[in-house]
C-alpha cells in the first residue's frame, strides 16, 4: 500500500462570522462553501485545533493535504452557514466560544451579531466539532491581573463544560493578544491555545501560541486559492508587516477594532 506523504507545515484557518458585511470579522458564506469544496476536491482534509496541537506535542508531521479550521466568538452564522458545509464534506473544526455571563439559553449578542444557543453548540459537539474557550467577556488578557485572567479562562471553561457535558481543552486568546502571565495561566487549564500571530504551524510552533491564517486576508477567490498553492508563504509575509502594525494599534485602543 502506498504511504501518504507528510507535510512540515499546517495552515490553521481562523474565521469569525460567515456573512457578507465589509467588517474584518466577516467572511462571505458563498466563498466559504465554494472554497472548502474546492479544497476537498483537491484532496485536503481538516482536523481540529486540538488534533493539530497533538501532532506538535508528539513531534509528528501532519499528513499531506491536512489543514485545520477554527471559528472565534461563536456567531450564529457558524451554525447556520458553516456547519452544514462542514458536515457535508466531513470536515472537522473548532469553535471557540466567548461564554458571556448570565445567559442560560445561549451566548449574548456580540459585535451586533446573534450568537449560538447552547442546544446548537451541543448539536455541533455531538457531530464532532471541537468546542473551545474564548474567555467569558472577550477582554485583552494582557491588561488583566492574575485573578482576572483566571476568572476569564477557567470561568469560561467551567460554563462551557457544564453546557455541553464534556471536557474542553483548547483556547483562543481574544484579539490574539497574550503575554507570559496569560500563557502560564492558560497552560494550567488547557492543552493548547491560538494566538493572533499570522503564519503556518511548524514543528517549532508553541502549542500555547499557535499561529493562524486570519481569513480576512483570503476573502476573495484569488486569495483563497493561495491556500493550496506554492505562493502562500510569500503572501503571508506580505501581509505580516501591516498586520503587526494593526495589532499594535488595536492594543493601544484596548483591543477594540
Amino acid at each position: 500500500m502506498k504511504q501518504r506523504r507528510q507535510q512540515s507545515t499546517l495552515p490553521l484557518l481562523a474565521f469569525h462570522s460567515l456573512d457578507s458585511h465589509p467588517s474584518p470579522i466577516s467572511f462571505p458564506p458563498e466563498l466559504f462553501q465554494r472554497g472548502l469544496e474546492r479544497l476537498h476536491g483537491a484532496g485536503y482534509r481538516s482536523i481540529t485545533v486540538g488534533a493539530a496541537a497533538g501532532f506538535l506535542r508528539e513531534r509528528r508531521p501532519w499528513p499531506d493535504g491536512t489543514l485545520a479550521l477554527s471559528f472565534d466568538d461563536g456567531y450564529l452564522s457558524v451554525f447556520e452557514r458553516g456547519f452544514p458545509v462542514l458536515a457535508k464534506l466531513g470536515y472537522a473544526a473548532t469553535v471557540f466560544l466567548t461564554a458571556g455571563i448570565g445567559h442560560a439559553h445561549g451566548l449574548p449578542p456580540m459585535q451586533g451579531r446573534p450568537r449560538l444557543r447552547w442546544d446548537q453548540v451541543r448539536l455541533m459537539h455531538k457531530a464532532g466539532i471541537e468546542i473551545g474557550v474564548h474567555t467569558m467577556t472577550h477582554p485583552d488578557l494582557t491588561r488583566l491581573d492574575e485573578s482576572q485572567i483566571e476568572a476569564e479562562t477557567a470561568g469560561s471553561r467551567a460554563a462551557i463544560e457544564d453546557a455541553i457535558g464534556a471536557r474542553v481543552t483548547s483556547f483562543s486568546y481574544p484579539f490574539g493578544f497574550h503575554n507570559a502571565l496569560a500563557r502560564g495561566i492558560v497552560r494550567r487549564h488547557f492543552d493548547c491555545a491560538c494566538s493572533g500571530d499570522l503564519g503556518l504551524l511548524t514543528p517549532e510552533s508553541d502549542p500555547y501560541a499557535l499561529e493562524r491564517l486570519e481569513m480576512h486576508y483570503f476573502r476573495n477567490p484569488s486569495t483563497f486559492n493561495l491556500l493550496s498553492g506554492p505562493l502562500l508563504p510569500g503572501y503571508i509575509r506580505l501581509r505580516g508587516f501591516p498586520r503587526h502594525i494593526r495589532q499594535r494599534i488595536l492594543r493601544s485602543m484596548g483591543g477594540r477594532p
